[in-house]
């Protein structure tokens, strides 16, 4: 072929050297015509056609050198195809014969089955090998044998299975007494239940049944010489498909894991693919965890496949373990039936695993003879392997109709739009007719293409990438004489194809992103080749209407007009919108870069091609909304987008709003007018970057840069204050705006009334990825009243949704919340003046040594009219445990509540008494508290319990409930208990407070169940009810407070405010005065939140609605990120509520909260002694201050992890201070004394031995005792 392809070259370039020298001869004659003047013309034309006949001659010399050589290739290629015939018919020749040597194969293997029958009688009589009991009669029915064999083998039911079998073969062995039985069945389950239910367990050793094309031979296992001669002619017969498979009882067990891992991807969709071995008696759980937790992060789909060798229809600890693995990466295991049949029964032991069982299309089993005893199973997936097609809709704006465009648009009746004079008809009847015009002539059409390959993917590329691919097929299967130069010529192939395809992408890349073309057609290319991240964000999958509103309802406190005006410019500063000249249309609308549409789906794409037509009556059009902005213009096109992409909040999007493409420019138009004026009055100061020409980010850094520099050249003293605003735009109040234009920038009425046109009455239509949008809702300044307005209403919508047993009680708790949320909007800040505070009266706070001890016989009197109440709401996950925090045991397995009851039944028992227990619980440990309250069911002591109220966080962007409806459990995030301050209103509703006043009870003795020294106090009790009470006025409230510490330095503190004892927290103090507050000698008392209150006055307050507690608002971000509010208030703040409320400075000792595993640990040690449920300091302390315990929050916050650091708790008599950080132990006996600090490094250890007595020292470093 080569030759011939060189021939035709050789003629083709003759025929161009013959047209070559004929052109070259004709511009010779006609040159010499031209400079030989006195040769005549005759002799020019004579010699011109003696010129044509030479080259006729030599045309038709060439024509037969041409046809002479396409004879001799065409013999030459029918000579190669006489070869190529000749081979084919040599190779017929010699697969007849093969197929002639098969046929012999096929009779010598008949010959090896004839011989393993002859040979048959001497594995007879081998009593290991009893091939059935069944005598051998010639002319007897097979179905008769099959129905004995049966009996044989205990199966009562031979004759349902006989009408069950589709033939039965009697074969004679040679010794004439024993015959084999051949069966097949009709049904494979029918099949499958004979042998695994009678057939494997007998002692027929050679068996043969199944369907025609399931033939099968069971061989005993004990297998002896004689036996293994039957397996080898066995295996004979499987070769030449006489036998599928022969089996053996026992096998090769392969004793080490194995995990083999594949990813497949089809279409974008990651599947991955685990295959797996586990030998018998071994189990695999943790060695499938360590591997899945590495394999199955990145994948959504995971299937395992493989013997397990844990059978799931038996109960075990293995099938336990495994199927908690399982559990652990949401696998499931799919299919029930057993995969291994053995002698004793089957079993389930090869499993497909897999945590996507909805790509399942088809599961089945099916049994794999001649490999293996096990059932192979197997899985159809669906998942799409096409290409997705992509279909786009368009209009194309590059090639159209040009005259057809200006016909349409000259015959729009423009005459109708100029006598139009209202702004809003204007715009409307020109927005008509030119998006007839633009669907006329830009009609939408539609492209399906498939993702393009890539570009540079050319036909070189192909080739080398196929030899390449080629030579590596031959280098692997080469005999291993040649192997080393197929390696070579593979790795050149290989070095082709790499360089030929890196040249091919510089030389397309080199093109395609030229430094020449524009940077925002090189973007797109860039973006085009995929390279950097999509920072578009994927619209929300939340319902339009709902994020509608939560767009809409950005809190802004709308006020009245200002009618005292600021400061005002002088008379000739005075702003008016003038009208607008055509040329500045045009630049303005060139200047409008983005092609978003709004609703009237006018890209400025087209309103930049119709411009010359139309630019007359936009002019006309804009000069006309001068004074009042188009209401059809405010309606706007909102696109919901992710903030943050890893949260499906509603709270995480974002609006992105699409205007109408005309009104970009009008605005543009609009803002050039205003900017020129305020910058040619100079109205703002120079210091402020944003929004102004020529300024930005960069120069503002570089000015505070230079500023801060020059200061401190200077040695002065440089401050920055940086503010970061959220939803600063949303948040301002449009009244003070418009006030601030009027008063401060000159503006003239018709301007303001653009202005205020422009900002009031705007719509919004949100369009997600649903096809249907949202509906239109107006935006409004949200004022306070609104916002109180759409809690109620939202508050009702929850109302509503609560079952009807429920709704009394709902409703008088949203009615609560209804009125703490109005008084959280009255509040503008701190709800206490600093001057206002007044000096404590020196009656204001008792001494508790002051008090008076009662009389034995007046204490029962007292105490009967005495009512324990516990604040029971919180729960024990600070400190690692679940359920309410009073059931954390403290003290010899007692909990907290155990500790309580006991106390109150002891002043019962002791006194004669009875005194009631209340508990306050919240929906989150109500029901766990009345299961653990069951078992004081004998104790002396009456347990009463309610709930406090259950009230819904609001969303700190729009201030609305964040609960749909009242199913806590479902949502229990979005609800709260507010706070311990709700013991009085909910006391009330719960209808106990009425019915202790009238059993004839006077106090409440108030506190937290996790502060262990609030115990009932019979001085406190005697000064209120007793022999100590002073006057014939009852006190009302007290409050417990005792000595202020450094360590106490955030807790609330009594004042006298405005004549009256208050309680003061840090909330609402002025952030000038928070160093003041925390001042131990300015403030010297804490509240201990024990408190002491006179049942009829608790009463009264409430039904005079005068409880006027401080709001605490608890800021909260939940775990899908959104940010809520929790309004809560202090039991303790109402104590300006009461009249004559006193304050007692207690004993430290009656404050021992247990906060933390450091509190924890002191309440546990030697400090304390238990007695009758109290708490009681050791005598042997020389100081009754408990010491002070700082435990590392890493190892030692959790209740578990605490108590696993101590082999028994340290002696603690003589601390005085403890820190402990890092993995600290402490062994048994260990004694601190004074000031011990322990330190563990990270990555150390410090185990402090049994018995060690550390006193005043510091221990850091790495300090190991190892188990022996």
């Amino acid at each position: 072929m080569a030759t011939n392809t060189t021939t035709v070259d050789d003629k083709n370039n003759n025929k161009q050297f013959l047209q070559s020298s004929y052109v070259q001869g004709c511009q010779s004659s006609i040159d010499g015509i031209i400079w030989e003047n006195s040769m005549t013309l005759d002799i020019a034309v004579r010699m011109l056609m003696m010129q044509f006949t030479e080259m006729k001659l030599m045309l038709e010399t060439f024509r037969n050198d041409f046809n002479r050589k396409i004879d001799t290739i065409k013999s030459e290629l029918q000579g190669k195809v006489s070869v190529l015939q000749s081979d084919i018919t040599t190779l017929e020749t010699e697969y007849e014969g093969k197929f002639v040597n098969q046929d012999a194969t096929l009779g010598q293997i008949n010959h090896r089955v004839n011989h393993l029958y002859l040979n048959m009688g001497a594995l007879e009589n081998q009593k290991e090998l009893i091939i059935s009991g069944v005598p051998f009669v010639s002319d007897e029915d097979p179905d008769a044998l099959f129905v004995m064999i049966c009996r044989q083998l205990e199966c009562s039911e031979g004759e349902e299975l006989l009408s069950s079998t589709r033939r039965i073969y009697v074969n004679g062995l040679k010794n004439g007494d024993i015959s084999l039985l051949l069966v097949e069945f009709a049904l494979k389950t029918t099949r499958d239940r004979f042998y695994s239910t009678y057939l494997r367990r007998r002692d027929l050793k050679l068996r043969h049944l199944g369907m025609p094309s399931d033939r099968r031979v069971f061989i005993n296992e004990n297998l002896n010489a004689g036996a293994r001669e039957v397996k080898k002619a066995a295996l004979l017969l499987k070769k030449v498909d006489k036998l599928t498979s022969v089996f053996t009882k026992g096998g090769i067990v392969y004793v080490k894991r194995r995990c083999l891992a594949l990813e497949f991807r089809l279409n974008g969709f990651k599947v991955l693919l685990v295959v797996v071995y586990n030998p018998p008696d071994n189990n695999c759980a943790s060695f499938l965890e360590e591997k899945l937790t590495s394999l199955t992060l990145r994948y959504e789909s995971v299937f395992l496949v493989g013997d397990f060798n844990t059978d799931l229809l038996q109960a075990s600890n293995k099938r336990t373990q495994l199927l908690s693995a399982f559990e652990s990466f949401s696998l499931v295991p799919y299919g029930c039936e057993p995969t291994y049949y053995h002698d004793t029964g089957c079993s389930q032991l090869d499993l497909l695993v897999t945590n996507d069982s909805d790509k399942i299309l088809r599961f089945d089993q099916v049994d794999f003879p001649g490999l293996s005893q096990h059932d192979l199973i197997y899985v159809s997936l669906d998942i799409d392997a096409m290409q997705p097609v992509t279909v786009n809709t368009y209009r194309d704006y590059v090639h159209f109709d040009a005259d057809a465009l200006k016909f349409a648009t000259v015959s729009i009746p423009w005459r109708n739009f100029y006598a139009i004079l209202d702004p809003n008809h204007s715009l409307e009847f020109f927005t008509e007719q030119l998006k007839i015009v633009h669907d006329t002539c830009f009609p939408l059409q539609t492209s399906s293409r498939r993702n393009a390959p890539n570009r540079w993917f050319t036909a070189d590329v192909q080739r080398a990438i196929l030899e390449r691919d080629l030579a590596y097929k031959d280098w692997r299967t080469a005999a291993s004489d040649v192997k080393h130069l197929k390696r070579r010529t593979y790795k050149t192939l290989r070095n082709r194809a790499n360089s030929v395809n890196e040249r091919a992408k510089k030389t397309f890349l080199g093109g395609y992103l030229d430094a020449n073309i524009p940077s925002n057609l090189l973007w797109t290319r860039v973006k085009n080749l995929g390279v950097g991240k999509d920072k578009s964000s994927q619209p929300c999958d939340h319902d339009p209407d709902e994020v509608n509103r939560m767009f809409l309802s950005s809190f802004t406190p709308a006020e009245t007009r200002n009618d005292q005006h600021g400061r005002i410019l002088p008379s000739q500063y005075n702003f008016s919108f003038r009208n607008v000249h055509y040329w500045e249309v045009v630049y303005a609308i060139c200047e409008v870069k983005s092609n978003a549409v709004g609703i009237d789906r006018l890209p400025i794409r087209f309103l930049k091609i119709v411009l010359p037509l139309v630019i007359q009556q936009i002019t006309h059009m804009f000069n006309l909304f001068i004074n009042t902005f188009p209401n059809l213009w405010k309606h706007a096109k909102v696109l919901p987008l992710k903030k943050k992409s890893n949260s499906n909040d509603v709270t995480n999007l974002r609006p992105i709003s699409n205007l109408y493409s005309l009104s970009k420019a009008f605005e543009k138009l609009l803002d050039q007018q205003m900017a020129n004026y305020i910058d040619n009055n100079h109205l703002l100061t120079e210091n402020q970057a944003g929004f102004r020409k020529g300024q930005s980010v960069k120069t503002a850094a570089l000015r505070v840069h230079d500023d801060l520099a020059s200061t401190i050249d200077k040695r002065g003293v440089g401050v920055l204050v940086l503010l970061d605003f959220s939803k600063a735009f949303d948040t301002i109040p449009h009244n003070k705006l418009l006030d601030k234009l009027e008063t401060e920038f000159n503006f003239s009425s018709t301007a303001l009334n653009l202005m205020n046109s422009y900002l009031r009455r705007r719509k919004q239509t949100v369009r997600g990825h649903q096809r249907v949008p949202s509906d239109t809702k107006e935006f409004h300044e949200a004022t306070k009243r609104d916002a109180l307005i759409r809690l109620r209403k939202d508050l009702d919508n929850l109302l509503h949704s609560a079952d009807d047993d429920k709704k009394a009680t709902v409703q008088k708790e949203m009615c609560g919340f209804e009125a703490l949320f109005h008084r959280f909007l009255q509040e503008d800040g701190p709800s206490v003046e600093w001057d206002k505070i007044e000096k404590l009266p020196q009656d204001a706070v008792k001494d508790y040594s002051s008090l008076k001890t009662p009389q034995e016989s007046e204490i029962r009197a007292m105490l009967d009219k005495l009512v324990v109440v516990k604040l029971n709401g919180g729960l024990g996950t600070s400190m690692g445990c679940h359920g309410p925090k009073s059931v954390i045991p403290v003290r010899n397995d007692l909990t907290f509540l155990d500790l309580t009851v006991q106390q109150i039944e002891h002043l019962n028992k002791k006194y004669s008494a009875n005194v009631p227990l209340v508990l306050m619980n919240s929906f989150n440990t109500d029901e766990d508290t009345e299961k653990v309250i069951r078992k004081y069911k004998g104790f002396q002591v009456q347990i009463y319990t309610f709930n406090q109220s259950c009230y819904p966080r609001i969303s700190r962007d729009s201030l609305l409930p964040v609960a749909k409806d009242f199913n806590i459990e479902a949502d229990i995030e979005a609800w709260y208990p507010p706070g311990h301050g709700d013991f009085y209103q909910s006391f009330q509703n719960s209808g106990l407070l009425k019915k202790f006043i009238d059993e004839g009870r006077d106090y409440c003795f108030l506190s937290n169940i996790d502060n262990l020294g609030a115990t009932v106090d019979i001085n406190i009790l005697n000064r209120l009810l007793g022999s100590d009470r002073q006057g014939d006025k009852p006190i009302e409230f007290v409050m417990e407070v005792t000595d202020k510490t450094r360590a106490d330095v955030k807790g609330g503190t009594l004042i006298q405010y405005e004549h009256k004892l208050r309680l003061l927290e840090i909330a609402q103090v002025p952030k000038e005065h928070v160093d003041d507050f925390k001042s131990v000698k300015t403030f010297k008392f804490f509240n201990t939140n024990n408190i002491w209150a006179r049942l009829e006055s608790i009463e009264r307050v409430l039904n005079a609605r005068t409880m006027n507690m401080e709001i605490i608002v608890n800021n909260k971000t939940l775990d899908n990120g959104m940010r809520v509010i929790q309004l809560e208030t202090a039991v303790g703040a109402a104590m300006k509520c009461f009249d004559d409320g006193i304050g007692i400075n207690v004993p430290r000792s009656r404050f021992l909260p247990v906060k933390k595993t450091s509190d924890l640990l002191l309440v546990m040690s030697n400090l304390y002694s238990l007695k009758y449920g109290s708490l009681v300091m050791s005598p042997q302390r020389m100081f009754p201050t408990t010491p002070l315990v700082k435990l590392g929050d890493n190892h030692f916050s959790k209740v578990k992890e605490f108590l696993g650091r101590f082999a028994n708790i340290p002696d603690l008599i003589e601390l005085d201070h403890l820190t402990v950080s890092g993995d600290v132990t402490f062994g048994r006996g260990v004694s601190l004394r004074g000031t011990v600090i322990i330190i563990a490094n990270h990555g150390d250890r410090i185990d402090i031995p049994a018995g060690a007595i550390l006193e005043n020292k510091i221990v850091s470093g790495n300090m190991r005792i190892l188990d022996h």
